[in-house]
């Protein structure tokens, strides 16, 4: 195992803890900044869990002429940034404590997505 799967482990336990954190603060569903804040930690997490999925494949896929990886790739990639960013401005927008959840993860996965684009040579 390298770097890469060891920070995606990393990621998946710490957004396991967070989620329980989240729902054992019983959030309240009334408010619609509230709804999005729930929304955001949502996409956050969705990020990260397609992150997760491109990780295992890119870890049993390491061959450069692979073309499920190169596939996985161009799909998970642009969808987990762009998931990320939508985390990130529902954050922004929502109100209470998925809010703080989603706007931490959102960025997470955002500064993973700029170290992972500037490694492309």
């Amino acid at each position: 195992m390298d770097t890469g799967d060891y920070v995606a482990l990393a990621e998946a336990v710490g957004l396991a803890g967070t989620w329980l954190w989240v729902l054992r603060r019983n959030v309240e569903r009334q408010e619609i900044r509230r709804k999005l804040a729930l929304y955001a930690f949502g996409a956050a997490s969705l990020s990260i869990i397609l992150d997760l999925i491109l990780t295992v494949i890119l870890h049993f896929h390491q061959n450069p002429d692979d073309d499920i990886a190169a596939r996985a790739w161009l799909i998970l990639f642009p969808s987990g940034a762009l998931t990320a960013l939508i985390g990130l401005v529902l954050g922004l927008i929502g109100k209470g404590t998925p809010r703080i959840a989603a706007v931490v993860w959102s960025l997470v996965m955002l500064i993973s997505v700029a170290i992972t684009v500037s490694m492309i040579p």
